[in-house]
């Protein structure tokens, strides 16, 4: 086992913390943006979870967490306070708000609940919410520069054409809109693959490999889901579930079907009385294999799942933002492409003139 490997996970050196991950309440700037539904989700589930630590009774923390949501998660709350004051657990509750439930969180939920482990879930559960907000962030952030280059030069690229050949309002939208529908066919294209594609059955596993295909963001929704496993198989094991029903409910979680067909065979292995690597498929980094293996055999497994959440959530926020500033560097090509082809089709004009 190279100490390497350990080292990157924090058994050799400390590694500080996020902000986000201590159990402070990070108070927010009211000169931000208005959160997104995950920002929304990340601080409720923690100031929720600190209540409860706290003691405080669940009914009283549903109804102080409802500050900074948005019309349709104050509605959800409000409907788990008024279910589990008839009865209801939590996860029951949540149950009939699926719209702004995750189904993943409900299960979660549920574990924690009978386990007792509620507030360190619901902690770890907002992690999770910041961390994909975090991506989400930076990968809209990169697109924001190569969008305004597109319509910049939708909007310039035809203007000398229009005075060489006579002003003329028509010619020159039918122009406009041609320049964008070379963005934006693909763009809504892949958007409606992705979005209408189920989300099982051979189309989304074929959908899945054409996407690993793709230079950096394959990487990038690889190590995604190998965080995603790790993270729900930590707060799984957390809650005292089962780690065969840990392994099931961890593979599910990935939604990439990449890395759940190499991880889906731990269930029989562990079912057989084996270790879960057992059923690891070997092409799985090897780093990964090791690191999981050293977790098994020390009785660590939540705490190296954990490191390993964090480690492969880190990877994945550098890859996606390497992959933006790949894709803004791709759209300025086909930009500058498109305007020369303008500046050529302007000069014939012109040359045509002379003779």
């Amino acid at each position: 086992m190279n100490i390497a490997h350990l080292n990157r996970f924090g058994y050799a050196e400390y590694r500080e913390e996020r902000s986000w991950t201590t159990g402070n309440v990070v108070s927010r700037n009211s000169s931000e943006r208005q959160p997104n539904m995950a920002a929304n989700l990340a601080q409720a589930w923690h100031n929720l979870g600190m209540m409860l630590d706290a003691g405080v009774p669940l009914l009283r923390s549903l109804d102080t967490v409802g500050g900074g949501l948005n019309f349709r998660q104050k509605q959800a709350f409000h409907k788990l306070s008024d279910d589990i004051s008839k009865g209801s657990t939590l996860a029951e509750a949540m149950s009939r708000s699926r719209r702004v439930f995750d189904p993943l969180d409900i299960t979660l939920v549920e574990s924690a609940e009978a386990s007792g482990n509620l507030p360190q879930l619901l902690a770890m559960l907002s992690k999770w919410y910041e961390f994909t907000r975090r991506i989400k962030r930076k990968t809209i952030a990169a697109m924001i520069l190569p969008i305004s280059m597109i319509h910049a030069a939708a909007v310039f690229a035809p203007l000398p054409s229009i005075f060489l050949g006579g002003p003329s309002t028509r010619p020159y939208l039918h122009q406009v809109i041609g320049i964008l529908l070379i963005f934006y066919v693909p763009a809504v294209t892949i958007f409606a693959v992705v979005r209408l594609t189920p989300k099982t059955g051979a189309a989304r596993v074929m959908l899945d490999y054409m996407a690993y295909m793709v230079p950096i963001l394959g990487k990038a929704l690889y190590k995604l889901a190998l965080t995603r496993y790790c993270r729900v198989f930590h707060m799984l094991f957390k809650a005292g579930v089962p780690v065969t029903t840990c392994a099931e409910k961890a593979a599910s979680a990935t939604s990439y079907a990449v890395v759940t067909k190499r991880v889906e065979a731990t269930v029989e292995a562990a079912k057989a009385g084996g270790q879960l690597s057992e059923g690891f498929s070997p092409n799985l980094p090897g780093e990964f294999l090791n690191i999981w293996q050293v977790g098994e055999e020390t009785g660590k497994l939540d705490d190296i799942t954990n490191r390993m959440g964090e480690h492969y959530g880190e990877d994945a926020e550098l890859l996606f933002t390497e992959f933006g500033s790949w894709f803004a560097r791709a759209v300025y090509a086909l930009v500058m492409i498109v305007m020369a082809y303008h500046v050529m089709k302007n000069f014939q004009l012109v040359y045509r003139s002379i003779l």
